[in-house]
């Protein structure tokens, strides 16, 4: 951020270096943040490929809230419903020593959805944030950010369309390997696998030096691979969903469906009482046969059902897990 002042020596608030989007459609988006009233707001606008821009005139601010600097924001755009995600640091305007993660949704003509205000993420800490990456997948946007320089730690978060959390835990740990890192940049593939990689020096004597270090986070909130591996590639007769083995199990245990009809298929877990456990995966499929290694890291003691679905079909299994 820089400051300018005209001819006359007032002071003329300017936009930091924005950041650069495709909207998949010709157009893109920016996101920014300004020095207005001797504090920090963040903002976004879209530019669509005819040139006019349908969010308000000079973009739309992320959150009203004058209590907080808002820097440093990260959008994510969803083609399907033009809705726009941004996630940001916030640090309290008053003495700059307490920072979080900001969210904010905007509507397709950039009208805040989540309140003037938007949502704050993680507790209030004086451990800096910074570095944070924003992917979409299915509507959830996947949030990854970064806490101090030295020693640092870096976090993750997925949430609903509506800004709740997703994941057992709310928030889960990428890399806590006591180290200064930094450039931190992500990528999200098909199946909502997200893969992060930063400059990290755990391993340098010389301040500044180090390597490239890498983590990736599962749709569900794992850490580390979900194998999902193809058996055979021929069409089966039907749409069946194996017993898992070994059952009862510990953590570990494989699942074999078959697939005769290509579509978007999930697996999700649920406890005895109904409730939603895990969210396994949600992904295109073709048709053949798959064998699923299932980690039930997040899951403890007891019976649960396994769901295999797409939008024409189900079914459900039981199985009972043992720590």
């Amino acid at each position: 951020l820089g400051v300018v002042y005209d001819n006359t020596g007032n002071h003329v608030p300017i936009y930091s270096v924005p950041k650069i989007y495709s909207d998949g459609n010709g157009g893109a988006l920016y996101s920014y943040f300004t020095l207005e009233l001797n504090v920090l707001f963040s903002s976004a606008n879209r530019i669509l490929s005819n040139g006019t821009s349908p969010f308000p005139p000079n973009g739309a601010v992320t959150s009203v809230n004058n209590l907080f600097f808002h820097v440093d924001p990260y959008l994510a755009f969803n083609q399907s419903t033009n809705e726009t995600y941004v996630f940001w640091t916030m640090a309290d305007a008053s003495s700059q020593s307490f920072f979080t993660v900001g969210g904010q949704k905007f509507s397709g003509t950039g009208q805040r959805l989540w309140t003037d205000s938007g949502i704050t993420y993680t507790p209030l800490d004086t451990l800096e944030v910074f570095g944070v990456n924003c992917l979409l997948h299915n509507n959830n946007p996947v949030v990854i950010y970064q806490r101090a320089f030295l020693n640092s730690t870096i976090y993750a978060f997925r949430t609903d369309q509506n800004g709740s959390y997703v994941w057992s835990g709310n928030i889960i740990n990428v890399s806590n390997a006591q180290s200064p890192k930094s450039g931190t940049s992500s990528a999200i593939n098909q199946n909502g696998m997200v893969m992060s990689a930063w400059t990290d020096g755990r391993n340098s004597v010389t301040f500044g030096d180090g390597g490239i270090y890498a983590q990736n986070i599962n749709f569900n909130g794992t850490i580390g691979p979900v194998g999902i591996n193809v058996i055979s590639s021929e069409i089966p007769e039907s749409f069946t969903l194996g017993q898992n083995y070994p059952n009862p199990f510990n953590n570990m245990t494989s699942v074999e469906f078959s697939i005769n009809v290509s579509g978007i298929y999930k697996m999700e877990i649920y406890d005895i009482t109904g409730k939603l456990a895990d969210e396994v995966f949600k992904e295109f499929k073709s048709p053949g046969t798959y064998k699923l290694n299932y980690d039930a890291v997040k899951l403890t003691t007891g019976a649960y059902f396994y769901k295999l679905s797409s939008d024409k079909i189900n079914q459900t299994k039981k199985f009972l897990l043992i720590k």
